[in-house]
């Protein structure tokens, strides 16, 4: 199978430090001696990828082929060469997989839900099993520096609140069911929000034990087969690591059934589908020969705290997706509260739309809280 570019830096990547050296092919690129090694590291964005590649894929291969031979990491493409620049994996279009990269709006249906979770179960239950081992643990905890949170949280904690700002404003302006409690719950959060989202993966508080999380699981960071029943022998495979970080497998959980699953789906199975995870993490954890010592209920119980990055997420994918981005990004160079009400009357059916759905988030998150007991 031949290897293909996977350049996370998109077209920029191949039109400001490729094509200036003339590189037409860039497969034929051999990158672990490229002469224009410093237009490479000025993209150092996805060191987590590149180390998840080089270092704690061997790891957990090589683990999991001693422990079973019935167990595969099977989601995890093949990585040819990878570095803080570029990643080069395997081909999958000649698999007949599709990508959502560009489908954020295309949510998964009961049986996809099914079928990914299952998947990410088994992925969690590799990590899962090995760092039970406290010196293997160490070591991981090391690649996966909690500094890097913080430093991210304060990189990040300026736009949130800017854009949480806006949605406030909208919800004001555009009453409609689960608005209250929506407003509310933002006003509440004021100055706070990023810090609780971030405290999600604070290590101390892990109380399900140690997993290997993605950090952004949501469609477009997954593929699967192109066959929407996913019936027979179909296929996940993850894709973008750059987020990878040891934490609650709760979070990679609550990223994908608020940002990715049908919302009546969501609403009227959320409990079977973590109780699908459940079993299958705990089939994969006794196929490793490892020790499952939490229960679901203890499951659900973290779910409740643990789901919250995922969910405020949704909300914030949805408000990019609407356009309120560009007007966040001026809102942050000139600071004029005013723009947010200004633009929520300019734009009263967009703003309307933002309103209702954020409303619908909202009562479906709280009803989920509410029932996250056996």
């Amino acid at each position: 199978m031949k290897p293909t570019i996977k350049v996370f830096d998109g077209k920029s990547f191949y039109k400001e430090v490729l094509k200036p050296h003339g590189v037409t092919d860039i497969k034929s690129v051999d990158f672990a001696t490229v002469p224009f090694r410093e237009e490479f590291d000025a993209f150092k964005r996805f060191g987590n990828a590149a180390e998840f590649f080089n270092d704690v894929v061997p790891v957990l291969h090589d683990f999991v082929r001693q422990r079973s031979q019935l167990f595969t990491l099977d989601m995890i493409p093949k990585s040819y060469f990878a570095n803080e620049s570029i990643i080069v994996t395997e081909q999958f279009a000649k698999q007949a997989c599709i990508s959502f990269l560009s489908k954020r709006s295309k949510k998964h249906s009961l049986p996809q839900a099914r079928l990914v979770l299952q998947t990410l179960a088994k992925f969690h239950a590799a990590s899962y099993v090995l760092l039970q081992d406290v010196q293997v643990r160490e070591s991981f905890l090391q690649k996966f520096d909690a500094e890097d949170d913080i430093a991210e949280e304060a990189t990040e904690a300026t736009f949130w609140e800017a854009e949480f700002a806006l949605c406030r404003e909208i919800l004001q302006h555009y009453p409609a069911e689960g608005t209250d409690l929506a407003e509310a719950t933002l006003e509440s959060l004021k100055g706070q929000l990023v810090s609780k989202i971030y405290s999600c993966f604070n290590r101390d508080n892990l109380t399900l034990g140690y997993v290997l999380c993605h950090g952004d699981f949501q469609s477009h960071n997954l593929m699967l087969l192109d066959d929407e029943k996913t019936e027979g022998n179909q296929h996940t495979v993850f894709i973008n690591y750059e987020a990878c970080r040891v934490c609650s497998p709760n979070v990679d959980i609550g990223f994908y059934l608020f940002n990715s699953v049908q919302q009546e789906v969501r609403s009227h199975h959320w409990k079977n589908l973590l109780r699908c995870y459940y079993e299958y993490f705990e089939t994969f954890v006794v196929l490793l020969g490892g020790t499952l010592e939490f229960t679901f209920e203890e499951l659900l119980d973290d779910f409740k705290d643990k789901c919250v990055p995922g969910f405020y997420n949704a909300i914030f994918q949805f408000l990019t997706a609407e356009g309120v981005q560009g007007l966040v990004d001026l809102d942050l160079r000139n600071s004029d509260q005013t723009l947010f009400a200004k633009w929520a009357q300019r734009n009263s059916v967009r703003a309307s739309k933002i309103a209702i759905e954020v409303g619908k988030l909202f009562l479906d998150f709280e009803r989920i809280i509410d029932n996250c007991q056996s």
